[in-house]
């Protein structure tokens, strides 16, 4: 996964040197006085001379780092390069495309991280939307941290069971492409590696000694080789090269681990030797590939003999590269040095120059690195899928969606296709949610990604449009597979083809093989923005043939020409996009294809034809060539040519709306048919084409092996159609096409009737509540005093800086506590100033009343809190009046709760996996003006406070210190601060440097490594587990109520006086109608307030909530497997900052919780453009569920 962040930084540096070297002799008003010639010549040579010098000294050391990473272990290329001899007939490859036993295999595939569904039981119907989208296979980042809690610790069970998953893939027949690291980026903690790991300070991560230089660390290439002889025995019991119904069929090595980063050297060697060898020498015996980071052509497979200064070079058997083509606004380079475009009214639409640049030259890129680079397919491990979302940006992914827009994974899909690559995985698919505290700083709860799968569930109108791309690519393999894109000139098409508008045709390909076929891809990027177009087909000594096109701006599809039907009609050039062929029998061919008013075009077809059916069809001829436009949307005809009556027909079916968007093809490779009978007996038949096509419902998924029919419906599914091969017989159930029907007449489609699905239309409709009111809700107070504090030493020389922060306890996981304690002889009239720099959220309390708080974080880089990259405390510091009337004459305490939002994730080139987490220094002192003053009940932050200008200092202490009493005075006499006479204090002097002297420092916490998961606790010691019922205690309406007007429980954080963390927990069932229904009803937490809140269901951290808005997210999807019907339990953690309480009517930050449907988008219709955006006023999204026998 890319980050701008780790791109900049390296530019940077190149800039700045190029701009040193390159300044020249100082300008003409450098100096007021004139120079002589001899002076300018003499300073114009010693410039010269510099810069000389300077560029050798750099090229001496670029040379000398290159050679440093060439490395020196004695592993070569070959000797961990794919055994062709022993599995060449499993798996191999040519430059154009995979084989699987002998058979051309496009891959299209999708990442699925089975870490962010914390619901196991939900993994199958995941996948199986995969498969039922046209993928075929899943790449899998396996996350080393998940598994492994402590040092030597491997958890293979449960939610990690990753032999029951990989059993899952091969019972989906879904090829599998393993990354295991050990580093997987991904927007999690620390890339995958585990906190154990990062708190080994003396070992290396990644091999970075800073950002931009490695040096090999044999310790943590043996931490590394720990996990993976972990892991990989599993992945040999499931790779294709040694189990015949295994689904393995490629090991990724390392990630994004550049050899060369914008021509820096920086991947190291030995680095990726001493991964291949680990693996093969652990049984893997499948290829080996890398994902380079972009186009930069790491560690491409060489013979053996090759050097490179001198030194012999290594390389991976599959060279792979990541494609990420258009940032989101908050996300793009330029936003990441200035901090991010928050606001979604001033996002630009993306231009399709970046679209161009970024793709339309991959093909010729990636082959002038030679090697295996020039002689395997182009192979994109992670093309871009959608993009991720950050924290206090005000936008969610919903935005994020609707900036790239429905067709914008379809035209990246058909961009690189038009490239020639076949083999590519989307990333992400399905993005899953950041449960626990599994994200790293990038990210908030949601890992949503704005993917073609919404968190929730939701088939979205983009994953709609790209199946049928992928649909298209699937049932043209054998042609689309093996193409180039310059053809020679025994090859060379005699074919003009042009637009009537610029930016209309984006490439054109030739297949390989006999056939000649031409792919034309129309991708409009005019400027004008038009939607139709006049397609020119020009030939020698012919008359141009001119065709009709539409396709709305940033829309594509992959134009059909040159292609001869089995029954001999030969196609010139189709204009309406072909999504798919079936053939029910060797002689008949079925199309589907397009042609309303969205997107349209016409066919051209040699010679002369003869054509009929429901959609109306017209004909006109133009020279040789006969052109078929059709009047209808929906419907069928069929082509056969000019008075051959007998022959079998090309059949052309047309979908629109509904229907179109629901088309599901069934593809079996022939590698999964040898695996059920009921496949075997399929033979050979419609290899490489799909077995049947279904539509007319939400989800139609045929299981051919077992003969099921698994559909999932919403109100109106009240028919499904199917077209299938002979072979499979007939699917029971389904019959003649009505004669009123637009299919009728046509004897290869067939209908099921189903009837309304009433159950979902009577749960969708439904005004109620999707779950009961909570009961039996109990609280307890965060207990500050039975903390298991422990000591803080200080670095040396110093009172204010600890000597360790929060990774080196292995506090990692949400919450870490400090508690600072000083005396004061004397109170001072003004009250005391705390300055602190923390990381990442924090919130205070002095003498158990409530501070306030606030965050450091940045999406800039060099920047406090910087997501991405160096991490600086300039401007860190905030600072915090300690009023006169809270502090106590002798003993007082601080608290500071602190959350993490993560650790780094160490990307690319950055070295940031350390950067402080914590509290990372704190200062008491005396107060010195106005601007120290902060959030003190209420009373308003800085900027606030310096807006009210005519506010004298003395006026704003009295405002703080009245603020203080009344809060004091509501309090109970056990937490009232004690009586004291406020006294003048000097700024320095003894009083001062004996309460410098007095301040001790503790720490409290959770060690992720004493965990059965390091991802699963808020942080608090003393969190109470599911059982844990006994510590609570009944709340009255001041702490907990039910809103009967809005069905929303609210739940309070605590008052002032005994200010802390309030646990509270409750129990709900689901309503009554939805218990045991068939339907599929994906619940969402709501959630409101001014409050934090971290929420668990039944034991699961699905939801950290913030009021304040330094997360964006609202509503929070619950995972289906998490729920039970009857007896779910509900725990919060809820506290506040105090900045608005005072302007709440009880004085206190609280939070709102609501289960409710998600009501998205409405869906009727076309399903293409159904976003999954959430919509309130929209339906609920409600799919009932059944299973057929066919």
């Amino acid at each position: 996964m890319q980050t701008a962040a780790a791109a900049v930084v390296p530019l940077l540096a190149l800039a700045g040197g190029w701009l040193w070297l390159s300044r020249g002799p100082p300008g003409p008003h450098a100096a007021s006085a004139p120079r002589t010639p001899a002076r300018s010549s003499l300073s114009l040579g010693a410039a010269v001379a510099v810069a000389l010098v300077l560029s050798a000294a750099l090229a001496a050391g670029w040379v000398w780092l290159r050679r440093r990473n060439l490395g020196s272990l004695d592993v070569s290329t070959s000797s961990v390069a794919y055994n062709h001899d022993a599995f060449g007939r499993v798996f191999t490859w040519d430059k154009h495309r995979f084989y699987v036993h002998g058979r051309p295999v496009v891959l299209v595939s999708g990442e699925f991280h089975y870490w962010r569904l914390p619901d196991r039981s939900r993994w199958e119907n995941v996948l199986a939307q995969y498969k039922a989208s046209g993928l075929n296979a899943v790449r899998i980042y396996f996350h080393w941290g998940f598994h492994s809690p402590a040092e030597g610790v491997y958890h293979f069970d449960g939610n990690r069971d990753i032999e029951y998953l990989l059993g899952l893939c091969e019972k989906l027949h879904l090829f599998v492409l393993a990354a295991p690291g050990p580093y997987i980026c991904a927007e999690t903690q620390g890339g995958g590696i585990p906190q154990w790991v990062v708190a080994k300070r003396n070992v290396r991560i990644r091999h970075s000694s800073a950002t931009m230089f490695r040096t090999y660390d044999p310790e943590f290439s043996a931490l590394s080789a720990q996990w993976l002889n972990a892991i990989l025995p599993i992945f040999v019991r499931h790779q294709i090269t040694t189990n015949p119904r295994g689904c393995i069929l490629a090991l990724q090595i390392e990630n994004e681990s550049f050899e060369l980063f914008k021509s820096i050297p920086l991947g190291l060697s030995d680095d990726m030797r001493h991964l291949a060898k680990t693996a093969r020498d652990a049984g893997i015996s499948v290829p080996l590939f890398t994902n380079d980071g972009w186009e930069e052509g790491s560690f491409v497979a060489r013979d053996d003999s090759q050097l490179v200064l001198g030194k012999p070079t290594f390389g991976i058997d599959l060279y792979g590269f990541d494609k990420y083509v258009v940032f989101c606004p908050t996300s793009a380079p330029l936003a990441t040095i200035g901090g991010g475009a928050k606001d979604t009214s001033t996002w630009p639409e993306w231009s399709p120059a970046d679209v161009t640049s970024a793709l339309d030259r991959t093909e010729a890129t990636v082959r002038q690195f030679g090697g295996g680079a020039a002689a395997s397919p182009i192979f994109i491990p992670e093309l871009q899928g959608g993009w991720f979302n950050h924290y206090t940006v005000p936008h969610t992914f919903d935005d994020v969606y609707s900036f790239y827009g429905e067709p914008y994974t379809r035209m990246i899909l058909d961009s690189v296709v038009a490239q020639g690559s076949t083999a590519f995985s989307f990333y992400m698919f399905y993005g899953g949610t950041n449960w626990g505290t599994i994200g790293d700083p990038d990210v908030y709860t949601s890992y949503d990604y704005s993917a073609c799968i919404r968190e929730f569930g939701h088939l979205s109108g983009r994953g709609r449009q790209l199946r049928l791309a992928a649909a298209f690519v699937r049932s043209f393999s054998d042609l689309v597979s093996a193409t180039e894109a310059e053809c020679n000139s025994l090859r060379c098409s005699s074919l003009q083809i042009n637009a009537s508008l610029g930016g209309y045709l984006a490439a054109r390909r030739r297949t390989t093989g006999l056939e000649l076929v031409d792919f034309v891809f129309l991708r409009n990027f005019s400027p004008s923005k038009a939607a139709t177009a006049n397609i020119t087909v020009t030939r020698p000594n012919r008359e141009p043939v001119m065709l009709k096109s539409r396709l709305p701006y940033k829309h594509s599809f992959i134009a059909l020409g040159n292609y001869t039907a089995p029954n001999g009609l030969r196609l010139m050039l189709a204009t309406m996009p072909v999504h798919l062929r079936v053939r029910p029998s060797p002689e008949t061919e079925v199309w589907i294809v397009q042609t309303d008013d969205v997107i349209s075009g016409q066919l051209a077809f040699y010679g002369s034809v003869d054509v009929h059916g429901s959609l109306s069809p017209n004909t006109r001829r133009e020279d040789d060539v006969t052109i078929i436009s059709f009047q209808g949307h929906r419907g069928w005809a069929k082509i056969v040519p000019a008075g051959a009556a007998d022959a079998k027909p090309l059949i052309v079916v047309a979908l629109s709306g509904r229907d179109l968007y629901t088309m599901q093809p069934v593809f079996e490779d022939e590698y999964w048919r040898g695996h059920h009978a009921n496949l075997e007996s399929l033979g050979s038949a419609s290899v490489g084409l799909p077995l049947a096509v279904l539509w007319g419902a939400y989800t139609a998924r045929l299981d051919v092996a077992e003969r099921k029919l698994h559909l999932e419906r919403e109100q109106g599914d009240n028919a499904v159609y199917a077209i299938s091969v002979d072979a499979l017989g007939t699917l029971a159930g389904f019959g003649k096409v009505p004669d009123t029907d637009a299919y009728s007449g046509a004897d290869v489609i067939t209908r099921l009737a189903l009837g309304e699905p009433t159950a979902a239309s009577a749960v969708a409709a439904a005004s109620l509540p999707v779950a009961s009111q909570l009961a039996d809700v109990g609280a307890r107070l965060v207990d500050f005093e039975s903390m298991p504090w422990m000591p803080l030493q200080m670095k040396p020389n110093s009172t204010t800086a600890p000597a360790a922060d929060a990774i080196d306890f292995g506090f990692t996981s949400g919450h870490v506590l400090y508690r600072i304690s000083f005396n004061v002889e004397r109170v001072p009239i003004a009250g005391l100033r705390l300055d602190i720099n923390l990381r990442h959220r924090g919130t205070l309390y002095l003498n158990h009343f409530l501070l306030g708080g606030h965050i450091t974080y940045s999406l800039g880089i060099f920047r406090p809190g910087s997501k991405n990259g160096p991490d600086v405390d300039i401007g860190a510091w905030q600072g915090y009046a300690l009023p006169a009337s809270l502090l106590r004459r002798g003993a007082n305490q601080i608290v500071v709760v602190v959350e993490s939002l993560g650790l780094n994730r160490q990307p690319f080139s950055l070295n940031d996996v350390r950067s402080p987490r914590g509290v990372i220094g704190a200062k008491i002192s005396r107060v010195g003006g106005a601007s120290a003053l902060m959030s003190v009940f209420g009373i308003n932050k800085p900027k606030a406070l310096a807006d009210r200008e005519a506010a004298t200092h003395e006026a704003i202490l009295a405002e703080v210190d009245a603020a203080a009493k009344s809060a004091s005075a509501e309090s109970s006499d056990a937490t009232r601060p004690a009586a004291k006479a406020a006294e003048p204090l000097a700024a320095t002097g003894p009083e001062m440097e004996r309460l410098a002297s007095s301040v001790r420092w503790e720490i409290a916490g959770v060690d992720v490594r004493t965990l059965d998961c390091a991802f699963t606790h808020t942080g608090i010691p003393g969190e109470p587990d599911v059982a844990d019922d006994g510590a609570f205690a009944p709340t009255s309406d001041a702490d907990s109520e039910l809103n009967p007007a809005t069905g929303i429980h609210v739940f309070r954080a605590a008052p002032n006086g005994s200010a802390a963390p309030v646990w509270f927990r409750a129990s709900f069932d689901l309503s009554p109608e939805l218990q045991d229904a068939p339907v599929r009803a994906p619940l969402r937490l709501h959630m409101t307030g001014t409050g934090t809140a971290h929420v668990s269901i039944n034991g699961v951290l699905i939801a950290k909530f913030y009021g304040n808005g330094d997360s964006p997210q609202k509503d929070f999807y619950v995972p289906e497997g998490l729920v039970r019907q009857r007896g779910n339990m509900l725990r919060l953690l809820v506290y506040g900052d105090g900045e608005k309480a005072h302007l709440l009517p009880t004085g206190r930050d609280w939070v709102g919780v609501e289960f409710r449907f998600w009501r998205i988008n409405g869906t009727a219709g076309s399903l293409a453009q159904s976003s999954g955006n959430l919509d309130e006023a929209g339906p609920a999204f409600v799919l009932q569920q059944t299973t057929i026998s066919v």
